[in-house]
């Protein structure tokens, strides 16, 4: 899916969220400082990481760093290790189903 295509959230959006989870624009400026410090400290992940994402990335998490970090964690390790699981997915390939199943 092109990133054109991905609506950007209002700005009514994005306030509700960091509401809901107790961020600010200054504790979501905070946080993705510390994950961007984080990062810089692991040599195996990529130290280029966009604002927004590393915000995205937080706000899945629920505001919880220690959950961020070990999500961006397992995820660059995952596409690492086993790439087909990250891209070209076909989700008619018998191994997809088998995954689901017992994922």
């Amino acid at each position: 899916m092109s990133p054109d295509i991905l609506c950007k959230p209002t700005p009514e959006v994005i306030h509700h969220v960091r509401k809901e989870l107790g961020l600010d624009e200054k504790a979501v400026k905070e946080a993705v400082e510390g994950i961007k410090e984080w990062l810089e400290l692991q040599p195996h992940l990529p130290k280029e990481e966009d604002d927004g994402r590393l915000e995205r990335w937080l706000i899945r998490c629920k505001n919880n760093m220690e959950k961020t970090k070990q999500t961006i964690d397992m995820y660059y390790s995952l596409k690492t290790l086993v790439p087909e699981l990250m891209s070209n997915r076909d989700v008619y390939e018998p191994w997809f189903d088998t995954t689901i199943k017992y994922g």
